[in-house]
Formats: structure tokens, sequence, C-alpha cells
């Protein structure tokens, strides 16, 4: 999970030295406030103390499970930013951005038994409308694209459902899952599901997880997690020119090859080496977008 680690300093070291405003994701219809009055999930006591998410709570308070936790929400640091901005823009809570720490721990690279693909856990078949997969590129390891499909999915979801925990329920089992099993058994919360049989063994635990972290790394001082949203980056996209390699743009940018490839994992070795067929679209850290300044001559 998470950087090379051989890389690893070299990377953060360009990486947080941002000043750069983020480029804008769409802007929707926000979600209706009634449901998501201060911007957030209300998940309340009686979730928390529920032996489901309890169980949970006591794995992730674990020193094992502490050490874990910080380990994701630093390898998250870098799209943090990215991800708060779409969110907004989607009129989605905050607290969603805990959907990727249970999908992935925010590794791009990540891989289920299934073919589920990117932080955001995309499968080839549920995206190949909206998200480029071809022998050059597979965006769903594009952080950048695939938040804007997350958001997408997890608005859909809730519109599908007007419940978040159904929502999120939803973005694991799928949304006709969820939906025959509420009218199997006539339940109208995840809580009535879950004393069911009609969800998979995955999802039956995806949502406790969720609950689980996001209410310890909301009290991250709490539980001596170090939670430093305000140093994440900012990310802008810069077009580069068919058959561009990655030697090209680094000679000509100063920014080494190795660090371009960790700031764009979606590019397959032939695109790194030779560049695309059509113009494309990279992602840069902050400060360093104006060093792709020629580029726009």
């Amino acid at each position: 999970m998470g950087w090379n680690k051989i890389r690893r300093s070299t990377v953060i070291a360009l990486l947080f030295a941002s000043t750069v405003t983020v480029a804008a994701a769409p802007v929707v219809q926000p979600l209706p406030t009634r449901h998501v009055p201060d911007g957030t999930i209300d998940i309340g006591k009686d979730a928390v103390s529920h032996p489901s998410v309890h169980a949970y709570l006591e794995e992730y308070r674990s020193p094992a499970g502490l050490r874990g936790l910080q380990n994701s929400l630093n390898d998250g640091l870098p799209y943090w930013r990215h991800i708060e901005t779409v969110f907004h823009e989607y009129g989605l809570p905050k607290q969603l951005v805990y959907v990727a720490l249970i999908e992935s721990g925010f590794d791009p690279h990540a891989v289920s038994r299934s073919g589920a693909v990117g932080i955001w856990q995309f499968m080839d078949h549920s995206v190949e409308d909206w998200m480029i997969i071809n022998s050059e590129i597979d965006e769903r390891r594009d952080f950048y694209r695939s938040t804007i499909g997350a958001a997408e999915k997890l608005r859909h979801n809730y519109l599908v459902f007007n419940d978040w925990l159904l929502a999120i329920a939803a973005y694991n089992a799928g949304v006709g899952h969820i939906r025959r099993a509420l009218e199997e058994t006539g339940s109208s919360t995840y809580w009535d599901l879950l004393g069911t049989d009609t969800l998979p063994d995955q999802t039956r635990s995806y949502v406790p997880r969720f609950i689980a972290v996001s209410y310890l790394a909301g009290r991250a001082g709490r539980y001596g997690l170090i939670h430093s949203r305000n140093q994440s980056p900012e990310w802008r996209r810069v077009a580069v020119p068919p058959r561009t390699g990655f030697s090209y743009l680094s000679e000509r940018s100063g920014i080494p090859p190795s660090v371009l490839m960790e700031w764009n994992p979606q590019f397959h070795p032939s695109a790194v080496r030779s560049g695309t067929e059509t113009t494309t679209y990279i992602n840069v850290s902050g400060a360093y977008f104006e060093r792709f300044d020629w580029l726009s001559d």
C-alpha cells in the first residue's frame, strides 16, 4: 500500500511545495440540504455503540490498528484536498473521503481480487462509458479523474436511497443488490438489513468499518492520530500533446520522471516512454505547474 518507499522522500519533497489553485470540479446541483444540514453524516451515538461498529472501534484503537490507520491517513494526504474540493462541488459530506480509506488505503495501485482498481476501486465494466481504459491509460488509477467518478457514484446512490448508510453500502454491493434486499425484507435502513441474511459478508462489515474510521479520524488528537488536512497539496491538470514521453517532460520541467509517474500512475509503461496517440492530461502538484507553461506556448 502507498508509494514506493525508495522514492518517497524525493516525491514528498516536491509534492508539498504547493501554492497553485486546484482546477474546479464540474459544478452540479447540490443534494438537498435538509438531509445534510451541516455537511456531515449524522452517525449518532446508537450507531457508534452498535456491536458491529464497536468491534471495529476496538480493532482500530489497538496499537497495531492505530498504526495502520495513521499509515493510511498519511498515504491519503496527497489526495485529501482534491477529494474534499470535488465532494464540496457535488454537495457531498466530507466524511465520504473515508470510503477511499476503506476501499484501498488511498493506494492508486491497489487491485482487488475481483479486479477493482485504484483508490476508489472501480471495475472496468462500471466505468467504460466515462473513464479511459485502454492500452495506454487506465484512469481508474488516476486519483483526479477517479475521484470525480466516485462523487458521481456516491451522489447517485444517495439520490436513490435518500440515506447515506445505504448509499455507502451500495457503493460496495451495488445499487441493485441493496434495492432488492430492501424490497425482499421490507427493511428501510441499513441497520434493518444488517439483521437479515441479504447482505454480502463484505458489505456487512463495510459500513461499520466506515463508521469506526470516520469516528476515530474525526477525533484524531484524542487517539494520538495526526490528520494534517491543511498540508495536502493542490493540483492542476496540464494538457500534454500526443507522443510526448515522460523523459521529455522531465527534461523540460526539471521534475524527475519517477515523480511524474507517482503523480500519474494511470499511464502504462508504453505511454510513459513514448506518450499517447492523442492529447492527454497529467496531474501536476502545486508550484510546479508553472514549469509546464511551455506546453501552452
